[in-house]
């Protein structure tokens, strides 16, 4: 059983190989990592892995890959000290001991690393010069990413380091779903190719139909990637990942971007989402120094107008615009701009309820200097920190994405409006790392664990680091009131477009006494909720979502080891896939919503406790009003009525948890 390294507050998708499958993997793998070898001519015999070993990384795909590499070829691993930023004693010792594999190897050698191993090692310097011939293998690697810098800066960067031709840097494009891998093809361009045994094709639309009819793909063009993977024998089916790409008739593709809704994961993480292209960042952007707060100077906007910006900003013809391109739909933006609106009014109209949140939030004791990194995913939920820190009088920096940072997107427009009333924000270039000098007393952050854990790691025992991590959202309605609810159901689920930690993942349906289960098998739900959406998500959003921006709903939950009779049913071109899962266990969470029976005479607070047992990270849940307890927190679990999910209070909290000083 593999995972991937997506960002898991979405699922990390998992995927089982049977014992056959998994030999058929090991080989394809093996066999295509040495054509790519024999290809670039490489005389050497010997490889040095960066990787760590599959005790360190049980699940990963890509540790078990280097393994059964060095089954069949001289591998040393290489393991790269777990400090930020690395102390001299460490990073002495590391390159010592990386310089001496090098000399052993008598020639030249192969490296294989991960963009997040990379780089720490690139900024700490005296990485060795390596023998003429040497190949420097790279993948986007884990999840969370605490660097961001485009591809063409870093293949420069890593090649001169290293001392050779940026034709030897060679990219690897792999998933956890797949038996093979793509490697970047000589010549100009860096375009990728898959290894023999692959066919990969180009989607454009989703039809509603059953796997494999339902793909309308192309052997060439733009759009999201599928592939057909033949050494994958266990998943005898075409999978669309949520890449887009330009795919030549020679095979030969061009990664551009991450489709409008997918996280970035894997050996996506060198590219940005909603992207056309990749924008690199240029040697002084990748170098320049951090705009640091200087002086002691606090924000001077009037603290109880700040709500009240946010909710006439949040009416304007400008915020509609921006959050339209950053969501690819007007009706998301719309939907998500009401929201707003709506949580900023609950403190707008008076001054207690505005201090209440503020004293609430435990922002006064972080210190007077702090760092606010918002979610990439959802520019919208800036706007809460922010106005708090602003209340608060403090210092306040924001580190924004290279897209965000733009003068027209969402984050800067808001963060203008609110320095033309007097607030002062510093903001902080995209290619900033924890790891460099800083003066905030408390940084604020949004991502997965894993992101947070080495922003904790990297931010220094003085810094103190507020993390919001891994969080699932659900819903709860009962059977005969599911025609009633739906167009609710449809607001939670997807009126952050799935990119926001509170928009529904999964949707438990009450089944009542009355009601013969065997008669509502899980199958029978999948197609009744099927019908619906399709019957009512075009009233509800009043335009057509292309199908990049739908995302490749098909990556999801390939788990060979699953029960083979979870149902999954695809609504038709644009619409949200609908996977209903026996006794309450989807196969994962994500832009696919899926559907949960439960059984009669269950309450609603039973069924979410089950639920929480199984998923910890459940944190909010939207039931109809009626069913909704008057202690609007269960176990940690926030409760919300149906159709407010994206709607929270201001109330100094998140999740029930102070907003600057979660557990």
């Amino acid at each position: 059983m593999f995972r991937s390294s997506g960002t898991s507050a979405q699922g990390r998708s998992r995927s089982g190989f049977s014992t056959t499958g998994l030999a058929a993997y090991r080989d394809a793998i093996v066999s295509g990592f040495e054509a790519v070898l024999r290809q670039r001519g490489f005389q050497g015999k010997r490889g040095i892995s960066l990787i760590p070993s599959t005790a360190m990384w049980p699940e990963s795909s890509l540790a078990a890959m280097l393994e059964w590499i060095a089954g069949s070829m001289p591998v040393e691993r290489l393991e790269i000290p777990d400090e930020a930023p690395l102390k001299e004693s460490s990073r002495s010792r590391f390159f010592n001991d990386f310089r001496r594999k090098i000399d052993s190897a008598n020639g030249p050698v192969w490296i294989f690393g991960t963009t997040f191993h990379y780089l720490p090692l690139l900024e700490a310097g005296a990485l060795p010069a390596l023998p003429e011939g040497s190949i420097v293998f790279y993948t986007g690697g884990t999840k969370g990413r605490v660097r961001d810098i485009g591809e063409t800066s870093f293949v420069s960067w890593l090649a001169g380091t290293f001392g050779i031709p940026v034709e030897s840097v060679i990219s690897e494009y792999g998933m956890s779903e797949l038996a093979s891998a793509a490697y970047t093809v000589p010549g100009a361009g860096r375009r990728l190719k898959f290894q023999a045994g692959v066919m990969p094709f180009v989607v454009t639309r989703i039809l509603p139909a059953v796997l494999p009819s339902m793909l309308q793909g192309r052997p060439q063009g733009t759009g999201l990637l599928g592939v057909f993977d033949l050494n994958r024998i266990d998943i005898p089916a075409p999978i669309i990942t949520e890449d887009v790409v330009n795919l030549s008739e020679s095979g030969e593709f061009q990664l551009l971007g991450r489709a409008n809704t997918a996280p970035l994961k894997g050996c996506s993480l060198l590219a940005e989402p909603q992207a056309p292209q990749i924008q690199e960042m240029s040697q002084d952007a990748r170098t320049q120094q951090p705009v640091y707060p200087q002086g002691q100077r606090l924000a001077t906007i009037p603290r109880n107008a700040i709500p009240s910006i946010i909710v006439d900003f949040s009416s304007s013809q400008a915020a509609q615009v921006a959050l339209t391109a950053a969501m690819g739909s007007q009706r998301a933006a719309t939907l998500a701009l009401e929201d707003l609106a709506a949580s900023a009014s609950s403190v707008a109209s008076g001054r207690d309820c505005w201090d209440t949140c503020v004293n609430e939030s435990g922002i006064l004791a972080t210190g007077a200097r702090l760092l606010i990194i918002p979610p990439n995913t959802h520019p919208v939920a800036l706007a809460y920190p922010l106005a708090v820190a602003l209340g608060a009088g403090r210092q306040v920096s924001v580190k924004l994405t290279r897209h965000q940072i733009q003068g027209d997107s969402f984050s800067r427009l808001l963060m203008r409006r609110l320095e033309a009333a007097g607030a002062r924000i510093d903001l902080v270039p995209p290619g900033f790392r924890m790891a460099q000098p800083h003066q905030w007393n408390a940084v604020l952050a949004f991502g997965d664990d894993a992101t947070i854990a080495a922003i904790k790691n990297s931010a220094g025992e003085k810094t103190l680091v507020a993390g919001h991590g891994e969080t699932i959202s659900v819903s709860l309605v009962p059977l005969d009131g599911l025609a009633q609810h739906l167009p609710a159901i449809i607001r939670d689920t997807f009126s952050m477009m799935q990119r926001g930690c509170m928009s529904s993942r999964m949707l438990g349906v009450m089944l009542p006494e009355s009601c013969d289960r065997e008669a509502w098998r899980y199958d029978r739900l999948a197609d009744l909720l099927s019908h619906e959406l399709a019957a009512q998500w075009w009233k509800t959003w009043g335009e057509a979502v292309s199908p990049v921006d739908a995302a490749g709903i098909i990556l999801r939950g390939l788990d060979a080891s699953a029960e083979p009779d979870i149902a999954l049913r695809f609504p038709g071109h644009g619409l949200p896939a609908v996977q209903a899962s026996p006794d309450g266990r989807p196969a994962t969470f994500g832009p696919v919503l899926s559907i949960c029976p439960v059984g009669h005479g269950t309450s609603p607070a039973e069924i979410l406790l089950d639920w929480q047992r199984r998923w910890p990270q459940i944190r909010l849940a939207t039931l109809p009003a009626e069913m909704v307890p008057l202690r609007p927190l269960l176990n940690g679990i926030e409760i919300r009525p149906l159709g407010s999910a994206n709607r929270p209070p201001w109330n100094g909290l998140h999740f029930g948890e102070p907003l600057f000083r979660p557990s």
